[in-house]
């Protein structure tokens, strides 16, 4: 998918030293702001017309807080994935959310940060992580007869153990071969294979 016009990323060198490198919140448009939750704080954003209506809508990914009494490692459910979209009277809500799609600061196989990237483009949107051992992908295209956003694609790419650049495995899923019609509210990286249509 071709990359928004739109684009805040999180630092390549952030990633790579396992810190989160957050977004000012001054940086986002002050209408995507109240879609911050509280508690959290803004690390990626992404701007395309996500359901084909002509409109600017927005991926938001949140990441929530360690307080001081808190264990510090997180399992699942650090970062909210928000589909934000624009209605026809300007005003922008959410439209689904996913707390599994993407992996916790810590959940890396080498200790890193596993996002690597977020792309949004017109009805679709893909996100990417990556670990020593190799990378996934997962690509979701609009559905208007289900109003949401489905799984169409998943790669994964093992690479080898002493040639890290090289891949020894590269392995393409798609629908409905390998998995159901899955949305992504109810979409699992961890167990979408074979899974029923939802």
């Amino acid at each position: 998918m071709k990359q928004a016009a739109l684009f805040l990323a999180t630092l390549a060198s952030a990633l790579a030293h396992s810190q989160t490198s957050f977004l000012p919140e001054a940086w986002l448009p002050v209408e995507v702001r109240p879609f911050v939750e509280a508690g959290t704080r803004p690390i990626a954003l992404r701007s395309a017309d996500l359901n084909g209506d002509g409109q600017l809508d927005y991926v938001l990914v949140l990441e929530k807080q360690t307080s001081e009494d808190q264990e510090s490692d997180w399992e699942e459910g650090q970062r909210p994935f928000l589909l934000i979209v624009r209605e026809p009277s300007q005003k922008l809500r959410l439209a689904k959310r996913n707390d599994r799609i993407i992996r916790c600061s810590t959940c890396g196989s080498d200790m890193r940060d596993p996002l690597e990237a977020i792309e949004a483009d017109f009805e679709g949107f893909s996100v990417r992580h990556r670990g020593w051992d190799g990378s996934s992908t997962f690509q979701f295209g609009y559905s208007r007869l289900n109003d949401t956003w489905q799984l169409t694609k998943s790669e994964q790419v093992k690479l080898h153990a002493r040639q890290p650049y090289r891949a020894r495995e590269h392995t393409v899923y798609t629908a409905p071969i390998h998995f159901g019609t899955i949305g992504i509210a109810d979409f699992d990286p961890d167990a979408y294979l074979n899974a029923e249509a939802k």
